[in-house]
């Protein structure tokens, strides 16, 4: 049963629910890992880069905005094609206590939602899908096929986030 360890030590409130998910999903993986010298009080309206009006909101462009303000923090991405190799990625992550995020599609119409990646358990994958302002974590559970059916079958959802912590 892999699983990210102490995960909710880095469970926060996302305050922008439209286009904050991937900041979030990245201050949860700093605060998850420990990662030292990074401000966190206004990390998510800072790097959300669409909402400013900088740039879309993408893992290559926030990932590069963190990394130019903290070298310490090595984010990595990558998009896959076959549902089947992001879900074994994705194992590989867990096994070796690496946080990551994923973008999940939601619909057969579009949209998706980023959400850190916690635990798999009996071919379940529970993601961190939001803590609400009163601090009640929700858990988002997707079979390990259903993700990877979404994947093959829906539009968006292709991306993986994860910190690189042989930097460390």
């Amino acid at each position: 049963m892999p699983s990210i360890k102490d995960w909710q030590h880095g469970a926060v409130v996302q305050r922008d629910h439209e286009l904050g998910c991937i900041p979030t999903g990245i201050e949860w993986m700093i605060r998850v890992s420990g990662i030292e010298g990074v401000l966190l009080e206004n990390f998510q309206e800072k790097y959300n880069l669409q909402r400013s009006g900088i740039a879309p909101n993408s893992f290559d462009n926030i990932a590069k905005a963190v990394n130019q303000d903290y070298p310490q923090v090595h984010i990595q991405f990558r998009a896959f094609i076959h549902g089947e190799e992001k879900v074994a990625f994705i194992l590989n992550l867990l096994e070796n206590g690496t946080p990551s995020i994923l973008s999940l599609a939601l619909s057969p119409k579009g949209g998706w939602h980023i959400m850190p990646v916690i635990e798999f358990k009996n071919g379940i994958f529970c993601l961190l899908n939001k803590v609400t302002q009163a601090g009640i974590v929700e858990i988002c559970e997707i079979d390990k096929f259903e993700l990877i059916r979404r994947h093959n079958e829906w539009p968006g959802g292709n991306d993986v986030a994860w910190l690189e912590l042989d930097h460390q």
